[in-house]
């Protein structure tokens, strides 16, 4: 069975062709003789015709569920003419594709409106009993001779059919949606999740990377960096006296404070470079390629950038260790080492590596650890 081609008949769509149609008459019991009692029948049901659609339509109309499907006159007008024609059909003689082609037509209108099919197999069951009282005369029976029968038998074998390839095309129609929809949910899911992922990421006050972020960051650039036999510096920045704002200020204050700061940093670094808030009042910046001095440079115009930003409201202390390009320091290392550094820069005290020395105004300097990465602080005023 074919899904609906509108350049093919519907005998076409569904496979129905002259040795198809002669294999389901045979079954039926449909041969010639039958085929020519009917076209022998043909003049008196001419006659009759009329009569015995008002007689079939009379018996429809007590079905309140069928009477209310037809609605009013001018619909039973038509169906009566179309009734009509059906009927001079069942007496044609000639039962080839073409009437099997007309027939279908008539089981595509009953599903496209939606007959159900007891009423339809009841309505068949009506007409052949309306048939035989008025051809009772000439059969001799008022029970509808055999071969009109089997004929009505064929005809419901072709509108169910009909139904079934309808509801085919309809279950295909139905799949297509299903397969649309779903690959737009995937893609909407997909969609989501990444946005997820990137949240995750993401610090919800600054807009900077998270700590999970950083973790991940580190990992993949320590790696890199030790790959292409570069520098890796791991700067760590804390906002001095924070807290103070906090209780004196307002939480309010201080939120503003650390997304002021957090531009800032944003702003003073490279495209390559990432900035991330620790947690609290701490930040890193992570900086491909940069050694001591670059980063002692770096240090020295956040200070100065964020003094102004902040119109004095804050200041930083800063550290920072590098790793390679001579020996190179795992994550958690470089992570211990720039931390350590800050907080010497932030207590004015030694780290667990020695201090650079100290200089007439506080500038960002850096001390090689002869046995590891590069750390540093900026001095304190001499």
């Amino acid at each position: 069975m074919s899904r609906n081609d509108p350049t093919e008949t519907l005998a076409e769509q569904l496979g129905i062709t002259a040795a198809d149609l002669r294999e389901r008459k045979l079954l039926l019991g449909i041969r010639a003789e039958e085929e020519a009692e009917l076209l022998r029948l043909r003049p008196s049901v001419e006659l009759m015709v009329d009569d015995i659609i008002d007689a079939f339509y009379s018996r429809q109309l007590d079905i309140p569920a069928i009477r209310a499907m037809i609605g009013d006159k001018d619909t039973l007008t038509n169906l009566k003419r179309a009734m009509r024609s059906y009927v001079l059909d069942l007496f044609g003689g000639d039962y080839g594709v073409e009437y099997a082609e007309r027939r279908l037509r008539v089981g595509r209108v009953h599903g496209r409106i939606g007959i159900p099919s007891k009423y339809y197999i009841s309505a068949v069951f009506q007409l052949l009993s309306v048939l035989g009282q008025f051809l009772e005369k000439e059969t001799g029976s008022a029970y509808p001779p055999p071969c009109l029968r089997r004929l009505l038998f064929l005809d419901i074998e072709l509108t169910f059919d009909t139904y079934i390839h309808g509801l085919t095309g309809q279950i295909h129609a139905l799949q297509e949606e299903l397969v649309g929809y779903s690959r737009e949910l995937e893609e909407v899911v997909r969609e989501r999740t990444v946005r997820i992922e990137t949240l995750s990421r993401i610090d919800e006050l600054t807009g900077l990377y998270n700590r999970r972020a950083l973790s991940e960051s580190l990992e993949r650039e320590c790696a890199a960096a030790e790959r292409r036999g570069g520098a890796l510096c791991l700067m760590f920045v804390d906002l001095d006296d924070f807290k103070l704002v906090n209780d004196r200020q307002g939480h309010a204050t201080g939120d503003a404070l650390l997304k002021t700061v957090a531009q800032v940093l944003r702003m003073t670094c490279r495209v390559s470079d990432m900035v991330f808030r620790f947690g609290g009042d701490e930040f890193c910046l992570l900086l491909p390629e940069t050694d001591g001095d670059g980063a002692a440079i770096l240090g020295e115009r956040l200070m100065a950038e964020t003094g102004r930003a902040s119109e004095g409201a804050v200041s930083l202390s800063v550290g920072w260790a590098v790793s390679g390009p001579d020996t190179y320091a795992g994550p958690e290392d470089l992570l211990r080492q720039a931390d350590a550094a800050m907080y010497a820069d932030k207590n004015d005290a030694p780290a667990a590596l020695p201090r650079p020395r100290r200089r007439g105004r506080r500038t960002a300097r850096r001390q090689a650890d002869p046995g590891g990465p590069a750390i540093g602080a900026p001095a304190a005023p001499g």
